[in-house]
């Protein structure tokens, strides 16, 4: 494979042999996944190892690894989507998403809207469109949320989602820990 390395202050590529294989030239860099890597000199564009550009867009403004085929990327005033390794979209920009975090383990994303998250299975469906201020990371398919509540300041108590986002625990809780071996801790009411 193809390490970055930052050289006099530009990314390239070098081989296992310790040769350049990409000449240093690039103010920022991702990841060779899936045989292609962002990179960002004046503009953000996708690469492939011979140095030649598979995917561009002039507005690109941030870009992200391929994960499965999938990469999160975010364009000038159209907002956050998921892109296909062929550069479709399976999901097109959305202006409202502000960013799609990283997948987990489970194939989710939490994805801001503004003050509150959704979420955002990987193959691209929205399992619920639900607002919350709060979403843990999914493990062994459950989740922690805190609802979002218009007009409040994080003030909603804690309950429990599955990955569809069907709600398990209402929100009733101080704090809901992670669910770990079938266990889960909580704080109600001071106790």
């Amino acid at each position: 494979g193809l390490a970055a390395v930052q050289h006099k202050g530009r990314w390239g590529f070098m081989s296992k042999t310790g040769d350049w294989h990409i000449k240093p030239q690039y103010s920022s860099t991702g990841n060779f996944k899936e045989d292609i890597v962002w990179v960002r000199d004046r503009q953000f564009k996708y690469i492939n190892k011979a140095g030649q550009t598979e995917i561009e867009d002039n507005n690109f403004i941030a870009l992200n690894d391929f994960e499965d085929g999938v990469a999160r990327v975010k364009l000038r005033q159209k907002g956050s989507g998921l892109m296909l390794r062929d550069g479709s979209w399976l999901v097109k920009p959305k202006s409202a998403w502000y960013k799609i975090e990283p997948f987990d383990s489970m194939g989710i994303a939490r994805v801001r809207v503004g003050n509150r998250y959704e979420l955002l299975r990987h193959d691209g469906v929205q399992p619920s469109k639900k607002g919350y201020a709060f979403i843990g990371d999914f493990h062994h398919g459950y989740a922690t949320m805190r609802p979002y509540i218009p007009g409040t300041k994080s003030n909603s108590h804690f309950g429990l989602i599955d990955t569809s986002g069907k709600v398990l625990i209402a929100p009733k809780y101080i704090w809901l820990g992670d669910v770990h071996q079938n266990r889960l801790w909580y704080k109600d009411k001071g106790k």
